[in-house]
């Protein structure tokens, strides 16, 4: 499975490094290698990925650098209210038309130019009908591109809009107004995310485990590289695109695999617990077992519909398994 871009997650600070409040981390997958034989192409995209955002001019060219460096930061403005209007003004001007269509074809005096176009006379009729065509046109317009570009994404995750407004706060480089989508609570509901949020179970487990490393160590990490810590954060799974020691990456592959054992140990405890606690229960306890596999089955349908996010149907097919499952079990060793 390809490892997966996490979200972003604002850092806590640390009291014995010192470490500034604005502190923001994130995960990378790394590049692939996409196999050009230009050297040339493969030096240049070696050199731009390598380039640091603090080697862009403050203002405007570091926000954008920010931005373009990873998914998570592609949050943008959907102006839905902007839209709306647009709409609602394309469609008046479309009803208005309607009527005096009808009125040029209810005041028609010569009833054989309604007969057929080829036979139509009537110069005001095929001057609404070409301004019809026109504003359909781009009415249609404004709905395929609204329906194919803008309903599809979601919103973007809290965590998201955090890191970004803790970078805006520790680098007052924009204009007040220039970063107002991400710093004014107003605008939140209006924004969109270009990223998909991870709904996944490695995904969330990752988030996790990301959290931890955020938490526990990557901030000491940082802060001071030659402590301790190294010990519990090797190098090859933090690396940062910023010389900013407030800005750190975690590589997905790692991440990927470590929540996918996480994952199988978590299934192997839901089969193997409740096998071991009703056998400790020793023979002619059929009430008591009975228990562990109703309670162990509604915490299984518990987990996952938490963190698979599956359907209705399927818990119902994968409540029915694990049942199954467990009182084979349990009936085998008892």
């Amino acid at each position: 499975m390809p490892s997966t871009l996490l979200p972003l997650h604002a850092s806590v600070p640390t009291q014995s490094c010192a470490v500034p409040v604005s502190q923001l981390e994130m995960t990378r997958s790394p590049e692939p290698d996409v196999g050009h034989k230009d050297e040339a192409i493969k030096a240049s995209r070696q050199a731009s990925s390598a380039a640091h955002i603090e080697d862009y001019p403050l203002g405007r060219p570091r926000y954008g650098a920010l931005i373009a460096s990873h998914e998570s930061f592609q949050v943008y403005r959907q102006f839905s209210y902007l839209r709306t209007r647009l709409l609602l003004d394309k469609q008046d001007r479309l009803a208005q038309l309607e009527d005096k269509l009808r009125d040029i074809d209810q005041n028609e005096q010569h009833p054989l130019f309604l007969s057929s176009s080829r036979l139509d006379r009537n110069e005001a009729r095929k001057a609404v009908l070409a301004e019809i065509d026109a504003a359909l046109a781009d009415y249609d317009t404004l709905i395929e591109r609204t329906a194919r570009t803008i309903l599809p994404l979601g919103a973007p995750q809290e965590r998201n809009i955090g890191n970004l407004r803790n970078w805006i706060e520790g680098n007052p480089c924009l204009a007040r107004h220039y970063p107002e989508y991400i710093t004014q609570t107003r605008h939140h509901g209006d924004l969109l995310a270009l990223c998909t949020s991870p709904d996944s179970a490695p995904d969330l487990v990752e988030l996790w485990i990301k959290d931890f490393l955020k938490t526990y160590l990557a901030a000491p990490y940082k802060a001071c590289p030659h402590s301790l810590v190294q010990c519990w954060l090797p190098k090859k799974m933090c690396s940062s695109i910023s010389s900013d020691a407030h800005i750190l990456i975690y590589h997905g592959r790692a991440l990927g695999q470590i929540a996918r054992t996480a994952i199988a140990l978590l299934l192997l405890v839901f089969l193997l617990v409740p096998v071991v606690i009703c056998h400790s229960f020793g023979a002619g306890r059929q009430t008591a077992s009975l228990v562990v596999i109703v309670v162990s089955t509604v915490l299984f349908l518990c987990m996952m519909s938490w963190l698979a996010r599956a359907k209705t149907v399927d818990l119902a097919i994968m409540g029915s398994a694990y049942a199954t499952v467990l009182t084979v079990f349990i009936t085998g060793t008892g």
